[in-house]
């Protein structure tokens, strides 16, 4: 059977605060490699490449967190699994237990904060 627990709650319980803040500092990375694109004219210089970079900070985000599971810097098992349509696929972070299955979203600042 499969509980659903809130968020903070299954944090807590499955990950120390430094396997946490470890993985603050991939997705902080993450979002700065997506900076450095931005930044480079050549390329993205056009209202169009905010479609290109939003998705871009996704795929970054999870290729990172992909690496370091695989590097044994964070303690989980991971797969790469499609949705339910097949149309796109995702990073699962499984804990050693398989207790925990963590898939990374992006949110807005504002939808974080409601």
């Amino acid at each position: 059977m499969i509980e659903f627990l809130d968020a903070r709650s299954a944090l807590k319980e499955s990950m120390s605060q430094e396997t946490q803040i470890e993985i603050a500092k991939l997705i902080k990375r993450s979002y700065n490699i997506v900076k450095s694109m931005e930044r480079d004219k050549n390329y993205l210089d056009s209202l169009l490449a905010k479609n290109v970079l939003t998705y871009l900070s996704s795929i970054i985000v999870e290729i990172q967190l992909e690496k370091a599971i695989k590097s044994n810097i964070l303690p989980f098992k991971c797969k790469i699994k499609p949705n339910s349509a097949n149309n796109h696929y995702h990073l699962e972070m499984i804990s050693f237990d398989n207790k925990y299955i963590f898939t990374i979203s992006q949110t807005s600042k504002k939808e974080r904060d409601s």
